[in-house]
């Protein structure tokens, strides 16, 4: 909810002109202008989702709170309203089992998130629902694409040479602060596919880095070493020739851009994206284009910026 409660409220009253206390005293010819700002509605909205004062959680009150407005909220699903206009929804779920690199990653995780905790003090709860957090976004990552995680130039030598050559060649700027210690531990944050994107810009920007910068670089069959991406290489040209469009969402923004790579190698260079970095003016244009022009078969979405419609 963007609206207070008390303007949610103040618009109930509106609707439910029964609602607000001034109202009611006029019709029983009580004649009462002062300005009380605990009148009407605003005291119904203490009762529903105070309970007369007492202390409630924010869960509970906005439970109470749906349910004082669930008679003023009319909601329809787009198959009642597009039944005649839509495909019928069907669910299908495709199980794609780890490769054994995947496996061994995601088991290392939980191993060393097991043998971190072990060494903690037990009363440190919210460090633990912290680290429990963090737990299931790598393990979600491993399971995604390992490229989101840093599993290569792990040595301390490779740290160092990239640290160096990021330094000299102005990655993080050319500020007088920016010293190789920050350098390092910056790139220290970095996954796999950040660095091989950053080696690969770095190449860009004069040709001759190449040869420094050529082995933290991937190939084509390590941008699609997922299990995921080896499923979607068979799945996708399937779906496409048999007249499917296809909307494909994820909540990282670095597994759209590994997809694009993905696409790009299929030959489906027609596909559109939509991401937080797309601006507000143009989504809709996006969005026409796809529903208009039947030959793009792919438009790929962030969950937040084209699943939540912000």
């Amino acid at each position: 909810m963007q609206n207070s409660p008390k303007e949610l409220m103040s618009l109930l009253c509106f609707l439910m002109p029964l609602f607000d206390g001034k109202v009611s005293k006029r019709k029983k010819g009580y004649d009462d202008d002062s300005d009380d700002d605990n009148d009407g509605g605003e005291r119904m909205l203490e009762y529903f989702v105070h309970l007369e004062g007492a202390s409630t959680d924010d869960a509970t009150a906005y439970r109470k709170l749906k349910q004082l407005f669930a008679p003023f909220v009319l909601r329809r699903k787009k198959e009642d309203v597009l039944g005649q206009i839509l495909p019928p929804k069907n669910r299908r779920v495709d199980i794609v089992p780890m490769d054994e690199s995947t496996q061994a990653a995601y088991d290392a995780i939980i191993s060393s998130h097991v043998k971190a905790r072990a060494e903690r003090s037990s009363d440190l709860v919210t460090s633990d629902a912290a680290s429990q957090k963090h737990l299931f976004t790598t393990l979600r990552k491993a399971a995604n694409h390992p490229l989101l995680l840093r599993n290569r130039f792990t040595s301390e030598e490779e740290k160092d040479n990239l640290a160096h050559l990021a330094l000299n060649y102005g990655w993080f700027g050319n500020d007088a602060s920016c010293t190789l210690r920050l350098v390092r531990e910056e790139l220290d944050k970095y996954s796999d596919y950040e660095i091989h994107c950053a080696a690969i810009q770095m190449i860009e920007e004069n040709p001759r880095r190449k040869e420094h910068l050529e082995k933290y670089t991937l190939m084509e069959e390590d941008l699609f070493c997922s299990p995921k991406f080896v499923r979607l290489r068979s799945l996708l040209p399937e779906l496409i020739e048999k007249g499917h469009r296809i909307l494909i969402f994820s909540q990282w923004t670095k597994v759209l851009d590994l997809m694009g790579h993905l696409l790009h190698s299929l030959q489906l260079n027609n596909h559109l994206r939509l991401d937080g970095q797309t601006a507000v003016s143009d989504r809709q244009d996006l969005i026409d284009k796809f529903t208009n022009d039947a030959s793009i078969s792919c438009f790929l979405l962030s969950t937040r910026a084209g699943g939540l419609g912000k």
